[in-house]
């Protein structure tokens, strides 16, 4: 009965332990790859690194002019879709808002489950 009460006590602390104190792994780096493109990464603090064969991964020396965050479409290097769907692009080395596609708007964002169910019933 001793041994039970043990194996028992063990079992309550570790869940208690895994309960308080788990996390997802993170790496180390704070400057993380949030998207990538077409050879290109975008970092989540908006600079913009490409991939050239032979030599690997270098840093363009730009940067997107909004919080990196708010991309969400990054195709390449020199253009990108913001979460206000508006289409960026680079013009004589400066960045370009060109505003929305023609077409209408389109979502960006994702719903959740009970946003559908609720706009489904």
């Amino acid at each position: 009965m001793k041994k039970f009460f043990y194996a028992c006590a063990a079992v309550l602390c570790l869940a208690l332990t895994f309960h308080f104190g788990a996390t997802n792994a993170q790496g180390q780096n704070a400057n993380t790859v949030i998207q990538m493109g077409n050879e290109a990464a975008l970092l989540a603090d908006g600079e913009i690194w490409v991939l050239n064969p032979g030599e690997g991964w270098t840093s363009t020396g730009t940067s997107v002019p909004i919080p990196a965050s708010s991309v969400a479409f990054f195709p390449s290097r020199d253009r990108f879709v913001d979460t206000s769907n508006n289409g960026w692009g680079i013009v004589s080395g400066t960045w370009v808002n060109y505003g929305p596609p023609g077409g209408g708007a389109t979502l960006t964002v994702r719903h959740t489950l009970g946003q559908l169910k609720a706009k489904y019933r």
